[in-house]
């Protein structure tokens, strides 16, 4: 069988293919625009930042992306070279090449030296997403009102974010009462004595502005995933065990995404929602396990946890650290 040549270019299902392509890349600008006017807190590459600890994944990203494209471009240059320079001619005879050993080392050995200095260059940025204080200093920013702990529980299909109150410690949690009620605190097994007697459950995540948020992150029943595009957090939430993560959002929704009176709430000054969404397949709702994410003012945070009543129903109306 003939080998395929560049001439097939010519044929009527390559150029049909090629007019797509161009098609595509005339209206990708039009696209763009058209999914920035309705989520406005989006680039045309990537969701805007709201933290400033984000810079250093994005920039991380960005440099592993680049040295991928470039390694793809001079790929599939060598494949065009072979391509032209080895096409079917009449008369030319097939040479057996064994192979070479030197060539195969060289490239076996710059793909692992790439991925080593990756791996040594992004060690710095995974160590400060990860492991960023000791509790000692948590402690001492939550005491000090620069810091303040959560904890946040994926169950199918939502989540639920435990708060504390006046007192400023979070009540004990006990997992052998998992989803025994109706109300939020009911299904996380919120213990009602303690400093669990004035903590605040609700159905969606609302943060101030400027203060590092540490979060002790749970699963009721399976395997979630905990993710806010705009801050560049994605962790899994593990049946049976508890996993920290933080952020410290540096940009209010206002700032970055504006106002809507439909996706606001008046205390929070109607400012736009974003989401929390769950980016781990969790079952046949997956889609819908969302919670409205709101990074306001320290004065309209205040002012609206202390709005809410230490047993809800639900989101929708206006001592230790953790209990795990």
């Amino acid at each position: 069988m003939r080998p395929i040549l560049l001439s097939s270019l010519g044929r009527p299902k390559s150029l049909m293919a090629l007019f797509i392509v161009g098609i595509i890349a005339v209206s990708f600008p039009t696209v763009a625009h058209a999914v920035k006017d309705v989520y406005p807190h989006t680039t045309w590459w990537t969701p805007v930042s709201q933290g400033d600890h984000t810079q250093g994944q994005d920039l991380l990203f960005s440099k592993i992306l680049w040295l991928t494209v470039t390694v793809n471009i001079l790929v599939f240059l060598v494949m065009g070279y072979f391509l032209v320079k080895y096409a079917y001619k009449e008369g030319r005879q097939t040479k057996f090449i064994h192979g070479n050993n030197k060539l195969e080392a060289v490239w076996t050995l710059i793909p692992t030296l790439i991925m080593a200095l990756i791996a040594v260059y992004s060690h710095a940025t995974w160590a400060e997403m990860k492991y960023p204080q000791t509790e000692e200093s948590i402690n001492a920013e939550v005491a000090a009102g620069k810091a303040m702990r959560i904890n946040v529980f994926g169950k199918q299909f939502a989540w639920y974010v435990q708060y504390p109150g006046p007192d400023g410690v979070l009540g004990k949690i006990d997992p052998r009462k998992y989803r025994s009620g109706s109300t939020n605190e009911e299904m996380i097994g919120l213990e009602r004595v303690g400093a669990g007697k004035d903590d605040i459950v609700l159905q969606e995540l609302v943060v101030p502005v400027n203060m590092k948020i540490h979060v002790r992150l749970q699963s009721v029943d399976v395997l979630h995933s905990f993710t806010l595009q705009t801050l560049r957090i994605k962790q899994d939430a593990v049946p049976g065990s508890s996993g920290k993560l933080w952020f410290k959002p540096t940009k209010t929704n206002i700032e970055i995404n504006g106002t809507s009176p439909s996706q606001g709430k008046a205390k929070l000054g109607f400012a736009r929602k974003l989401d929390l969404v769950c980016a781990e397949l969790c079952g046949a709702q997956h889609y819908t396990m969302r919670a409205d994410f709101f990074v306001v003012t320290k004065a309209q945070f205040e002012d609206y946890i202390n709005g809410q009543s230490p047993v809800n129903e639900s989101s929708d109306e206006d001592g230790d650290d953790g209990g795990f």
